[in-house]
């Protein structure tokens, strides 16, 4: 058995990471006896998530007045509720991350993927056949390079902005 300055030894190693899992588990059995009520050893316990898990226990252990070795076993079995817990959130949040990791680049792909649609509006008429829309496409620039007199600002505009010819 340890002394609680070696206890405490312990506290500032476990602060530092230095501690092994093993050392970890005494520590949390530790915790859980009734010699860790020193107020020095408040810090660690709410570190390490034991405070409410001593509460469960006081309260389980004031209507059971067994010996050291049923505390022991009541608090082994608490600090296992709890890392099971732990696991349980773990699995979640590793389920809930992996899910948002595949679901989201599906969902930008989905939102950026070609959704072209070919319109025009002519005459005031919405047409949406592609190869109707093509069509007067080549048309319109037909007419706005062909030289006729109706055409003469179209053309006045593209001798005042072409370069000049060699």
């Amino acid at each position: 058995m340890m002394s609680i300055d070696q206890y405490r030894a312990l506290v500032e190693a476990y602060f530092e990471a230095s501690t092994t899992e093993e050392e970890e588990e005494k520590l949390k059995l530790f915790l859980c006896s009734s010699e860790a009520q020193d107020p020095s050893f408040d810090q660690i316990k709410a570190v390490m998530g034991l405070t409410t898990m001593l509460q469960r226990r006081i309260r389980i252990n004031q209507h059971k007045s067994d010996k050291s070795q049923s505390k022991l076993t009541t608090c082994k079995q608490e600090v296992s509720l709890l890392s099971e817990s732990r696991r349980q959130l773990m699995r979640w949040a590793a389920i809930i991350i992996l899910s948002l990791s595949v679901l989201t680049p599906a969902v930008v792909m989905w939102g950026l993927s070609d959704n072209d649609e070919c319109v025009a509006y002519i005459d005031g008429r919405k047409i949406t056949d592609e190869q109707i829309v093509i069509e007067e496409m080549h048309h319109t620039m037909e007419e706005t390079l062909q030289d006729t007199p109706e055409n003469q600002p179209a053309l006045l505009l593209r001798d005042l902005f072409s370069t000049p010819q060699q």
